[in-house]
Order: structure tokens, then sequence, then C-alpha cells
């Protein structure tokens, strides 16, 4: 039969269908979770229907389920690692419980766009790494204004993602967030966002655009890469931070640093072969191997 009811046998069924050839599975009352590989690599998968509403989507509860084409996550409110990877046919358009999206979540889900191609997020705080890697028909991501955490590569590969606004509560960028994102155009923030890798939006349209002075290129208030070391002497006042990896080993001189300047980077002049540095009163924080 192309249709499985299952009755319920333990608190957890771990694994229960994984691997099965079944195209629609009608789960009993009392379940309203996807456990750890329950539904792993069922290959024809077309619908799960749980009558309870689902609550919380189990690591690789759905990974490799190819032809599945939604499942109802209004009430789900933590998505575990590997949980549709692969899903490549996937969609949801609501997601507006979600607090916690796990590594690998939505990896390579191709056709995940939301609604209209938007993917709204309003209670999510934690974005861990891979989570929408690839996932090419997003066009753009609504954050929670609580958004604490996000990883890096989280959307990797978003080859339609055209605009970003990063809330003010998001203090961090690593690297690769939005790297290969190739339509990405716009992107707003806040001074708030003070430790940023300089490899966070590589190979974007809008980081390739940033403006570059005294041989330096600038995103705001955040110094990123040395560009022309020849030309390259010192950091503009009115910069608050100096990004992580930025290579400022490639002074030609003794950098002048900026009154203004709240953090350097880990890694910022990795190597360097300064004899004078003078730091500014203001510095509050001096990342890993900053020097």
């Amino acid at each position: 039969s192309s249709t499985k009811t299952h009755s319920y046998y333990g608190p957890d069924l771990a694994g229960v269908f994984s691997g099965k050839s079944y195209k629609h599975i009608v789960m009993p009352r009392g379940i309203n979770r996807a456990a750890v590989y329950a539904f792993t690599s069922c290959a024809n998968l077309q619908s799960v229907e749980f009558p309870d509403e689902l609550k919380y989507v189990a690591a690789d509860a759905f990974h490799g389920c190819k032809t599945l084409p939604t499942i109802n996550l209004e009430q789900v409110d933590s998505i575990g690692k590997n949980a549709f990877y692969g899903c490549i046919v996937f969609n949801d358009e609501k997601m507006d419980k979600v607090k916690r999206i796990d590594y690998k979540a939505f990896y390579n889900c191709s056709n995940l766009n939301g609604i209209n191609g938007v993917v709204s997020l309003p209670l999510c705080d934690s974005i861990a790494q891979y989570a929408f890697y690839g996932c090419t028909n997003i066009e753009k991501i609504e954050f929670s204004e609580n958004l604490r955490f996000l990883d890096q590569y989280a959307f990797q590969e978003c080859t339609s993602l055209a605009s970003v606004k990063l809330p003010n509560s998001l203090k961090a960028l690593l690297v690769g967030t939005f790297q290969d994102c190739t339509k990405l155009t716009g992107v707003s923030y806040s001074e708030n966002l003070l430790k940023v890798h300089r490899g966070a939006f590589y190979d974007t349209p809008w980081y390739n655009n940033l403006p570059v002075e005294g041989g330096v290129k600038y995103m705001g208030h955040i110094a990123m890469y040395v560009v022309d070391p020849g030309s390259a002497t010192a950091i503009r006042e009115g910069t608050t931070s100096i990004a992580d990896g930025f290579n400022g080993s490639n002074f030609s001189n003794n950098p002048s640093l900026p009154a203004s300047l709240r953090r350097i980077g880990d890694s910022a002049f990795y190597g360097n072969k300064f004899t004078t540095l003078v730091m500014p009163e203001g510095l509050e924080q001096i990342g890993e191997r900053a020097f």
C-alpha cells in the first residue's frame, strides 16, 4: 500500500519509516514531533499528516525526502540538524514560531521560497552553519528583531537572494554567511554590528561594490580589507571595527588607527612587521591572533 497508518509503539519512533517506499503517511494522535531519522530517505514520500500539531522536527527527520513538497511547520519551534537536507521540492510558507534552526536544516532545499520568495522568521534567534545553504529560490529573508546568532555559511549560494536587512540585535557576522549570493545588491545593518569577517559577503555584487578609500575597502563603520597595500597608510576616522581576517599586515608602513576604533578583529594584522602601532584609548576588544 502507498499509504501507511502507524500505531504508537513508544515515546520516540526514531527511524521508524527510514528508507521505506511509502508515499503517504498518517501519524496517530499523540505524536507532535518528527523523531530522529523518522522519515530519512523515504524517496517516494509525498505527504505526512500529523493530526496533532507538529511542534518539533528532530535531526535528519526528513533527510533525503526528495519528493516531499511540504509539511505544516506553523507551530514548530525548533528544527534539528539535517532535518530537511536535500528535500529539493520542499517548501513551507510559514515558520512563524520557529526559534532555532540547526546545522544544514534546509541544506540544498532548492525550491524553498516561503511566500512569493520571502522567508519570514519572526521569532528565530539562532540560525546555524549551512542552515539554508543552496536554497536558490529564496529572494528575501525577514529576520527576527531578536536574532542573536547567525553562523558561518548559513545562506551561502542562495543565488536569488537580493536584499538583506540585519536586525539591531545581531552583533556578529562570520565567514561565508552570505558568500556566493550572486544577486545580493542590498544590505542594511546597524552600528551594533562590530564583529564581521571580511569573507561574510564574498562574491556578491554588494561586497564587490563597497567603497575603497585610501586603499581600504569599507562596509560603513567597518574596515573590511586592504585592497591596495601601496596606498594604505591609515584606517579612516569614524571606523569602529576592523574585520576578522582583515589583511592589515599588507600595510606598507605603520598604520594609523582612528580614535573612534572599538574593536580589532581576529587575525586582523597577523604576520605584520610594524615597528610602531598606537592603540586608541577607546579600544574595547582585540581579537584572537590580532597581531
